[in-house]
């Protein structure tokens, strides 16, 4: 049945795509609410930078993601 696997992975889709979705929507948010002397300090690149472009990237799948 070729219905069943779509089926089955519409969970992780679904996880996948909230995630991404969440992690670019907190980078944004966090584009013009956090200062920039702050988001350009080593700190917040590397702690939170981080993270979030490896939930939009990795865990959500989207390529291209670039901004730095």
């Amino acid at each position: 049945m070729p219905l069943a696997p779509f089926l089955l992975s519409l969970p992780e889709r679904v996880v996948r795509s909230t995630t991404a979705v969440a992690a670019g929507l907190l980078r944004e948010i966090g584009e013009v609410t956090i200062p920039q002397t702050l988001r350009r300090s080593q700190l917040y690149r590397n702690l939170v930078d981080a993270t979030l472009r490896f939930l939009i990237e990795q865990v959500g799948g989207v390529e291209g993601d670039k901004q730095q």
